[in-house]
């Protein structure tokens, strides 16, 4: 009987093992020829024995090994566009994966560093402490921790967010609204953090480089126990410098603290804590002056800044979340996280506007203020997946539903003297002195809310074809006053996704997706 090429497709692209296999047979072939002439009589003698029947031992990866076990630069499975383990050419979106490989090979230390070369992002930095990402047009406002939806506020990272504790960065670009109640048509941004090892490891790494900058890491994990049910990992990191800009100093830490508990067999508990803390000297507030008065455009030195020496822009991150993973006996699972992340901020900023005069430098004024903020977020993600069968195929399917809720208190205090005539020079040699920062308070404080269900099957058509269909239904509101404009609303709507998946060869797949996404007014 001929067997269908399609049944002997693997379902991931397979790892070349060319160079391994071809001079072990060689040296099979030598050592069997040899023993085959010294063995003849007795093969002879057993020519009537019945044979063994043939015995095809087919290995693979498992699907949940980490990236930084290998020195691959992709991964064979990734769940951040539909919570459905699948390979990246089963996934009908286009997916890039920065595994912990690359990230060490590169340096790449922050997060800036790794979307910035990564297909289709680009980082925008707004000064020296806030940073914009965006794909196709749009600002990246979606970014997940480990599969679970944790927005950014306005969309901006505050702070250099530290790589130390990843073990990959997955971006899946365009639309992705079935694991994303709200957003935008850019991307997704899936944090996968690193996890206990149930065999002690330990690493540690030191670097000096450009403008004195100074990094030490650390990464210890290991098994708690002899039965090496429980294990635990730390992550500690510490990084400081100068800058090529005038007066700036920046500086952070960061630690990382998980365990895992095997309850059972089949149950795992994973509670993990990190905290990151940047520290911003010198730091800048908005752009340069862009043009002078007679409408060229300024040229300024490359270091050139326009922070004071008091000038300070600081940024703490805690994160802390739990995870409940149960597998039932019929592939079926069942995950639930619990996550709360805070980031406060503070900043005392000098920011210089106006239109400088070429000749006399005149037409610059000063605006200090001070400012901080909290934002607080909670989220509840709970989701079973696993196979049925149809039609005689089996077909996978995950069901879910989440919860959030995100709180946003800031404040600002203008600095006495705001609008205060500056010379060419005292605009940029950071000696305006320290004001008094109780001219005006303003601020804004108000909720966030979202309910989410979501759904999706992946149908498996024939061996070379597979539909996935799914939906996302999603609540919001937001309540409280932001600079005194007042915010009542409220909307909800449910998102379709669908997508086809057709392998032409085992190397080659062609897909078509569609998808929308739901951005709350």
């Amino acid at each position: 009987m001929t067997t269908p090429s399609a049944a002997i497709r693997p379902a991931a692209d397979p790892v070349s093992r060319t160079s391994l296999v071809q001079p072990s047979l060689r040296v099979m072939s030598m050592a069997v020829a040899m023993a085959l002439s010294a063995a003849a009589p007795q093969l002879a003698a057993a020519s009537n024995e019945a044979a063994l029947p043939e015995v095809v031992v087919t290995g693979g990866s498992d699907q949940q090994t980490p990236t930084e076990k290998t020195v691959s630069y992709t991964v064979r499975k990734s769940n951040a566009a539909t919570k459905m383990d699948m390979s990246l050419r089963e996934t009908p979106q286009s997916v890039s994966v920065i595994t912990r490989a690359k990230m060490d090979d590169f340096q790449l230390d922050n997060v800036d560093q790794v979307l910035a070369g990564t297909t289709g992002v680009t980082v925008e930095k707004v000064e020296t402490n806030r940073t914009y990402y965006t794909a196709r047009g749009f600002d990246i406002t979606n970014f997940q921790f480990d599969g679970v939806g944790v927005p950014l506020t306005f969309g901006l990272q505050n702070g250099d967010l530290d790589t130390a504790l990843y073990d990959r960065v997955e971006v899946v670009r365009g639309a992705n609204g079935l694991t994303s109640s709200t957003g935008n048509p850019s991307a997704t941004v899936n944090f996968v953090r690193k996890r206990p090892t149930y065999d002690f490891q330990a690493s540690t790494g030191i670097s000096y480089g450009s403008w004195n900058t100074r990094r030490i890491d650390a990464d210890v994990s290991g098994a708690l126990n002899d039965a090496k049910t429980v294990a635990a990992r730390v992550v500690v990191a510490h990084e400081d410098g100068d800058s090529y800009l005038d007066r700036y100093q920046p500086g952070k830490n960061i630690f990382y603290g998980v365990i895992e508990a095997n309850l059972s067999n089949d149950t795992l508990l994973t509670v993990g804590y990190s905290y990151q803390k940047n520290d911003g000297k010198g730091a800048i507030w908005g752009a340069l002056p862009l043009y002078y008065t007679d409408g060229s455009p300024t040229h300024y030195g490359v270091g050139t800044s326009t922070s004071a020496n008091w000038s300070s822009w600081n940024s703490e991150e805690q994160r802390a979340f739990a995870e409940l993973n149960h597998r039932f006996s019929n592939d079926w699972q069942w995950k639930t996280t619990l996550s709360y992340n805070k980031l406060s901020t503070d900043g005392k900023l000098f920011y210089v506007y106006g239109t400088p005069d070429r000749v006399t430098g005149d037409g610059l004024f000063s605006y200090p203020s001070l400012y901080s903020s909290d934002n607080k977020q909670t989220v509840i993600d709970s989701y079973v997946n696993g196979k049925y069968s149809l039609g005689g195929r089996q077909h996978d399917v995950t069901i879910g539903a989440s919860w959030s809720r995100s709180t946003l208190d800031d404040i600002s205090h203008y600095g006495q003297g705001i609008g205060t005539p500056l010379t060419a020079t005292g605009a940029f040699d950071g000696g305006y002195p320290e004001p008094s920062f109780d001219a005006s308070i303003d601020g804004s404080a108000y909720t966030d809310k979202r309910k989410t269900l979501y759904g999706a099957t992946r149908l498996n058509l024939a061996d070379n074809l597979k539909l996935l269909l799914g939906a996302n239904y999603t609540d919001a509101s937001t309540t409280g006053i932001a600079y005194g404009v007042n915010h009542q609303t409220r909307a909800s709507s449910t998102t379709p996704y669908a997508g086809l998946v057709y392998d032409l060869n085992r190397n080659v797949s062609a897909y078509a997706s569609y998808t929308e996404i739901f951005n709350p007014q």
